[in-house]
């Protein structure tokens, strides 16, 4: 794309997102984590908490979950785990 994913994540503020890696060789988590503390200046632009002020998570590490962003890796396959809907129904329910 002829644009970084921090702008096309932006776009949806002050909207709530929560993206959920997974380890494996074709995903880039550690950029998907740096697009969302790339845009999160725009939910605190819009008077929204952005991304927790944290370092990059390890897996099953939560820290990285604020109440409008929020970012969470994890081992296995891809598709969607019992522990990804925990994740997104905790993160949902709190906005």
């Amino acid at each position: 794309m002829p644009f970084d994913q921090h702008l096309l994540v932006s776009a949806i503020a002050p909207r709530a997102i929560l993206v959920e890696g997974f380890n494996k060789g074709w995903f880039d988590t550690y950029g998907e984590f740096l697009s969302l503390q790339a845009a999160s200046p725009v939910w605190k632009f819009l008077g929204q908490k952005g991304l927790p002020n944290v370092s990059w998570p390890d897996n099953y590490d939560t820290s990285a979950i604020g109440p409008r962003v929020g970012y969470v890796r994890r081992d296995g396959e891809h598709g969607i785990a019992a522990i990804d809907w925990q994740w997104m129904l905790h993160f949902f329910e709190s906005i």
